[in-house]
């Protein structure tokens, strides 16, 4: 057991980040700046389990399971400096919860849920869970429609939306609300990924 020490440290060290990358977002908007405060015992978690792997493997060089260590602990720093955890888990969450959407959708075509005059709509309870802050914003109703189901609400920092658009890209841009549009995705017919300056 003892050999295979460092391999199970950084297996629990690599589905820690994961899961702390994956649900970042939320904790974001549950927690606000303290979620930041999760990242030190993390880091400092990644780091001891290095050093041991390591000197495990200065201890005896044909330790596989150090070694093994090692590699999965390179894997996980590269999967949090590049795996794009936001656009993947909006993208999965679009294939499990696309039909709820389209409700909400329809609900608002229909006129059953209240829009302010900025557009915004608070969803029921059971569709809050479907943008990041319980809202959506409607921009166009009548001959097309564009709404915005929320990803991440940045502050000063840019924010992700996740998009309905029957007009394409193109309806999306002319109803750019004055936070400048960094980049505009489709994820699939209709559906839009779109990250703002706001």
């Amino acid at each position: 057991m003892k050999r295979r020490m460092p391999l199970v440290l950084a297996a629990i060290t690599f589905l820690l980040c994961f899961l702390l990358n994956w649900y970042r977002d939320h904790l974001f908007n549950t927690l606000f700046l303290f979620c930041f405060l999760l990242d030190i015992p993390v880091v400092v978690l990644f780091f001891a389990v290095f050093i041991y792997a390591v000197a495990c493997l200065v201890k005896n060089g044909r330790n596989v399971m150090a070694w093994a260590a090692v590699g999965m602990l390179v894997f996980t720093a590269a999967v949090v400096l590049c795996f794009p955890f936001r656009e993947a888990k909006t993208r999965l969450e679009l294939a499990l919860y696309e039909a709820e959407r389209l409700e909400v959708i329809a609900l608002i075509r229909e006129d059953k849920l209240y829009c302010d005059s900025m557009g915004n709509v608070r969803m029921p309870e059971k569709y809050r869970m479907l943008s990041s802050d319980g809202n959506v914003v409607v921009y166009e109703k009548e001959e097309e429609t564009v709404v915005s189901f929320w990803v991440f609400r940045g502050m000063l920092s840019g924010s992700v939306e996740l998009i309905y658009s029957t007009g394409g890209e193109e309806r999306i841009r002319q109803n750019e609300s004055g936070h400048p549009i960094v980049s505009i995705a489709e994820l699939k017919e209709g559906w839009y990924y779109v990250i703002t300056d706001y």
